[in-house]
Order: C-alpha cells, then structure tokens, then sequence
C-alpha cells in the first residue's frame, strides 16, 4: 500500500464493459394535420418535442459524422459524471426503423447502418437485453400487423395493450428488466398511441476482484478538501488484465466474468486532459488507443481505483438530431407508413441510465424511450502504478465483438 501517495497525475477515461444499460424507448402517435410544425432543438421540455414553425435544424453544424457510441458525450454536461448506453439507444432505433420509410429511414440508415443487432441469451438478475411495444388500446386496430409482428420475430419484442392513462405499466417493465435500477421512465404518456422500449442490464462480478479491507479515502484530481472511496488491490501477473501507461495517456481494461459467451470488460481511458480527449474521440480513436492495452503477464499491477454510483439523463433528443436524425421528430417530415396509415411523428425521446463500481464488480442500466403522437396536438517485483484519481471516460464493451454497451465520464465520483 506504500504505491498509494503516489503522485501520477492522469486523466481518466474509464471504459465500463459491465455496465449494465436499460434502453426505453416511448412513441406517441400523433394524426397530422395540414398545420407546418417542427421540433423545438434547445430541447429543454424534457425531451419532449414542441410545435414550431420550422423544419427542425441540426443544432451543431460542426457535427459532420455520424459515430453514434461518443455523440452524447460531446454534448455540454458542465463537467457533470456522465453515463449512457450506445447499444441501448441502437436497439431502439432498431425497433424504430422497422417501421420508418422515405427520408425518415435513410436518415436512421445513415447512422445505424455501420452497426450490428446484437442478440444474447439473457441471464436472470446478470445479463439481459429486452425489447417491448406498448399500444394504446385504441389504436389497436390502426397499427399494422406486419409492424407488429417485424418486431415479435426479428427483435423477439415483448407486446403489450395499454390505455396510456398512466406510465406505470411501462415503467414497471422497465424496472424489472433493468434489474431495478431504472425505477421510472416516463413521468407522463397520456395522448400516446406506441411506446416502444428496450432494456439492457448487468450485474457482473470482477474476474479479479478486488479486497475490500483495502479500500480506502483518497483525493481525486488534486482536491485535498473531498476525499473519495478508492478500492486498490494488486493483480500479479495476470495475463487477461490489460494496461498502458505514458506521459500523455493511461489505459487499464478490467474483466468482468464470463456469462455463456459473452465477455465484458471495464475499460479505463484516462488522457492528459479529458475535455480535449472527449471533444476528438470517435471510434477510430478508441480503436488505434486501445490498441496499445498489453497484458500483465510479466507485470504486477497496483491498481487504485474510485468506488462511485450514480444515475444520470442524457439530452437523446438533441444528440440525435446533431447526427442528423431529425425527420422523425417533425409532424410534416416523419414517414412511418409501414406502423400505420395514420400519419405519425415521435414527440418524446427519453434515455436515462445507471451504475456502479465496487469491490466486486459492476452494475449498470439504462432506458431509451420514443413517444408517437397524433399530430392533431401535434518489488519484490516493481509494480506498475494505475491510479484512477482524475476526470475520466468510462466505457463498457463486448471483448469479442468490441461493441459498446456503455460510455460515461467520470468528474466527480
């Protein structure tokens, strides 16, 4: 424990591969009238989209690629921890596109064609990935079949009725397929006609877990006056713990256990400065970085890194419209004609998520939610030193697939 008063100085990206995210995705349906509407893009109603009169515009013209997996943390959080599923809002969209057409589909091709579905076999209370439609009892007999059963068969939906009075039904499948960290969605789903959901969870252990007698109070980022739990162990040759240290960047991937044949890991990318790091990162980067991560197989590890849990709401309806998916939020460009012959826009978007890292591993959750409404309304050995004491981005992914379940950033733990 000497290796503690350390004094490396890193900012920290931490990429979090067992997080576990709930995606809820919620619709409503609304009838268009002749009435030109657009959505309102400073996004401050809570995700919900406002009539105005204009075609909706992409907030950041510097916004030119479509990586949808570091998106959302470009946006300005104010240094707040930050925490989101990429996978959890794909597989939402995915459900989305199934029922989109024209330029409303081309837009969601443009960002999700370079993705994958991702199937896994769920396990009870440790891994899962859920997909639902919610439709409003009278609406039944105006959804098309054919939509309904895309999704039973290729997203093996789950398919409910609903009189949308009250969010408590979508918000309890919710809860349960986010193991309970996602309590609530929704606050209000009254005028919706669909609510589609998907729900991705974990609760993993640490292959290499660390002791907990050994966690302690550390400073994190220089700030003597707020002392943080930090857990540190020492991991002894280990070849499936993976580092990279120098001046300017420090790299530690974690793994989590293995459920049937799927292997997370817990990612740490800690640069010299994370707002610079966050403002250029795209997939492209996070590739050629990781591919300096190396195995301890000759090496001890003294890992020190913070214990933390926290919840956290992304702006999706913003982030979504600044990768250029906008149409269908705007009641005179949506084209979801293979849902309904009614014309339909989304005038929700509503993602929140969850995690937490300890001693013995990782949970993590989220939800992604899409409301449809009828538009009417519209030393011994030395050891190598990692200590996670800075500003870092956390990420979670698949090691085989290296999909990203989760992205965050942690600013004050």
């Amino acid at each position: 424990m000497d290796n503690r008063s350390s004094k490396l100085e890193y900012f920290v990206v931490c990429v979090l591969l067992m997080a576990v995210v709930g995606t809820g995705v919620l619709f409503i349906l609304h009838k268009r009238d002749n009435k030109v509407e657009e959505l309102n893009n400073n996004n401050s109603n809570n995700g919900e989209v406002e009539p105005i009169k204009k075609d909706p515009e992409i907030n950041d013209p510097n916004v030119q690629d479509n990586d949808l997996d570091f998106a959302f943390l470009k946006n300005d959080y104010k240094k707040n921890n930050v925490i989101y599923s990429p996978l959890s809002i794909r597989e939402a969209l995915f459900l989305v596109q199934e029922g989109a057409d024209g330029d409303t589909l081309n837009q969601l091709k443009e960002v999700l064609d370079k993705y994958r579905r991702y199937t896994i076999k769920n396990v009870d209370k440790k891994i899962g990935i859920s997909n639902a439609i919610f439709i409003n009892d009278v609406f039944k007999d105006a959804i098309e079949p054919a939509y309904v059963n895309s999704l039973k068969s290729g997203h093996s939906a789950d398919v409910f009725y609903d009189d949308m009075s009250s969010p408590i039904n979508v918000n309890n499948y919710v809860k349960e397929k986010t193991f309970d960290m996602i309590p609530e969605l929704f606050d209000d789903i009254s005028g919706s006609k669909i609510v589609l959901v998907n729900a991705l969870a974990i609760d993993l252990n640490w292959k290499y877990p660390f002791d907990p007698l050994n966690t302690y109070d550390r400073e994190f980022n220089g700030n003597k006056d707020k002392l943080i739990p930090t857990m540190y162990d020492e991991f002894r040759h280990v070849a499936d713990i993976k580092y990279y240290v120098d001046e300017k960047l420090t790299l530690l991937s974690l793994p989590l256990e293995k459920i049937n044949e799927t292997e997370l890991e817990y990612i740490v990318v800690m640069p010299d400065n994370l707002d610079e790091y966050i403002s250029k990162v795209n997939d492209k980067v996070i590739v050629e970085d990781l591919n300096k991560l190396i195995g301890a197989k000759k090496d001890v590890l003294a890992v020190h890194m913070p214990k933390y849990k926290f919840d956290f709401e992304i702006k999706l309806l913003e982030g979504l419209i600044n990768l250029g998916v906008k149409d269908m939020f705007a009641a005179e460009l949506a084209n979801f004609n293979k849902i309904s012959k009614v014309d339909l826009y989304i005038s929700k978007a509503k993602h929140k998520a969850h995690i937490e890292v300890s001693e013995d591993g990782v949970k993590a959750a989220a939800a992604t939610g899409f409301a449809f409404a009828e538009s009417a309304l519209i030393e011994e050995e030395k050891p190598v030193i990692i200590n996670i004491n800075k500003p870092h981005m956390v990420i979670i992914r698949d090691k085989n697939t290296q999909d990203i379940w989760f992205v965050g950033s942690i600013y004050n733990p």
